[in-house]
């Protein structure tokens, strides 16, 4: 027979053991990966008022500010031509504005149209083109999140003899970039591009050119270099690709970045 003491044992609940105490610790939320943004189509009018249609590729950081490039395609083509100079700049974190001209690809009206005019017409679309290139410029500058004093200006063909004059025009752009310029007789439609790359004075300018007009090219450079007492500040980009497929190189995003940052975010 059970003790008193026993069966008071028995009928008290049976005890759990307590839960160890735990101190929550504090967790850093993982930064959000940046991604790129999707291509906004865009509608500017020069101060002739002739409407120009655009296409602006969002930085991936919009809360900073960001190096932008305005993007010049070739006579008688559009800014289809010039779309992986686009998305290699912007994939390395730049905005870019790259711009139909007026007379080309969506920018095209019935009394403004390459195709169409003569080529006296052409030399003075041509050189109206500076227009266009004022408003595009302002509308990157008006963006948050474009640093105002990091505006590049990149042409291609003739569109960089276009570039080379609008930044020796005063117009506070930061650096020039000419992608396959013209050489020999091709046409720069009335851009001295030699006289006009010598004017820029000092102003960090990059030529992505083939091993097939690098000579040409590195005498655009020494004429710019001797006509400012020596100073060199044009660089020279050889590709590996044939002109044709100059923009299909697997070095063009890094030499773009690598000019971009050196020169003119100055990060050497």
């Amino acid at each position: 027979m059970l003790s008193v003491s026993a069966l008071l044992l028995l009928s008290l609940p049976p005890q759990v053991a307590a839960a160890p105490s735990v101190t929550p610790s504090l967790m850093t939320s993982p930064a959000r990966p940046l991604v790129a943004r999707a291509p906004q189509p865009v509608k500017l009018v020069a101060k002739d008022k002739v409407e120009l249609s655009a296409t602006y590729f969002p930085p991936k950081e919009m809360d900073a500010k960001n190096t932008a490039v305005l993007l010049v395609h070739d006579a008688g083509s559009d800014s289809s031509s010039v779309k992986a100079l686009a998305e290699a700049w912007n994939k390395r974190g730049a905005a870019v504005l790259s711009l139909d001209l007026r007379g080309h690809g969506a920018s095209k009206a019935e009394r403004v149209d390459w195709d169409a005019a003569s080529e006296k017409e052409r030399e003075v679309l041509w050189a109206m083109a500076k227009r266009d290139l004022e408003a595009a410029e302002e509308y990157l500058r008006d963006r948050r999140e474009v640093h105002s004093s990091r505006i590049v200006v990149a042409g291609r063909g003739a569109g960089a003899g276009l570039a080379v004059r609008y930044g020796y025009d005063g117009t506070g752009i930061a650096g020039v970039c000419l992608v396959d310029p013209p050489i020999d007789d091709e046409k720069t439609w009335g851009i001295d591009l030699q006289k006009g790359l010598a004017d820029l004075e000092g102003m960090p300018t990059l030529i992505l050119c083939s091993r097939a007009t690098r000579k040409a090219c590195s005498a655009l450079a020494e004429a710019a270099h001797e006509a400012n007492d020596g100073y060199e500040y044009v660089e020279l980009g050889v590709l590996r690709s044939e002109r044709e497929a100059l923009l299909e190189d697997k070095r063009l995003s890094s030499t773009l970045t690598s000019w971009t940052r050196g020169k003119v975010e100055g990060e050497d």
